[in-house]
């Protein structure tokens, strides 16, 4: 019932999928698994005080659990409890090292609430877990090219979209665009913009930015 409660879940098919897990929490009561995809459930339908709960329970049964303490960041995020999100954050990694969603979600959470120092202090030890992660290279690029720092932020944006392959999204393409757009590259800007609308042709950042950039270009002329 856990397993096809999680296939519901997939479908976005949250009614039946808190349906089936129920049932399972009602024959199995200390099954964790049940517990946190119940907490991802509900957080996904905005009821987060049972959210929590859920997860809560998912951790008495489980102490070791690093999934569960993943989803509670990102629960914490949702309803901007910021400090909780990256405490439970750093609980997954603590327990788990490696567990890749943690460390990416961590770092983009301080990159956009400006937090670059401690992202600066995460940085070495998260490449050092994972230093083949797409995801961890990208937010690694976008917190450097906020500091200016171009070439280190080029090398990193570069890396992450040659190991996304054909995950690739249009973002990766956009954020180096704004790269390039900054470093005044404006040629290589305008191509990343147009990489980018070419997976995803009404990207709005994208359409914005590189009508920003044809302004730009024309008043330099």
């Amino acid at each position: 019932m856990n397993n096809f409660a999680n296939l519901l879940k997939n479908h976005k098919q949250f009614g039946d999928a808190e349906s089936y897990l129920r049932k399972a929490l009602a024959l199995k009561p200390d099954f964790p698994a049940a517990w946190m995809n119940l907490g991802i459930i509900l957080a996904s339908t905005k009821r987060y005080k049972q959210s929590e709960t859920a997860y809560k329970n998912a951790l008495k049964y489980r102490k070791n659990y690093p999934d569960c303490y993943y989803n509670m960041g990102n629960l914490y995020l949702e309803i901007n409890k910021i400090d909780t999100a990256m405490e439970s954050w750093l609980n997954a990694i603590e327990l788990n090292p490696k567990h890749n969603s943690a460390w990416t979600n961590l770092l983009a959470m301080l990159d956009n609430n400006g937090e670059i120092d401690t992202a600066l202090q995460l940085i070495p030890r998260a490449l050092k877990e994972l230093p083949e992660s797409p995801s961890i290279k990208f937010a690694v690029a976008n917190i450097y090219g906020k500091m200016d720092k171009y070439e280190d932020a080029e090398e990193y944006f570069l890396r992450a979209i040659e190991l996304f392959g054909i995950n690739v999204k249009p973002i990766h393409f956009a954020n180096l665009g704004v790269l390039y757009h900054r470093w005044k590259k404006y040629d290589l800007a305008e191509t990343m913009y147009r990489r980018a609308l070419d997976i995803q042709p009404a990207f709005r950042s994208a359409l914005k930015n590189l009508e920003n950039l044809k302004r730009v270009k024309k008043r330099n002329k």
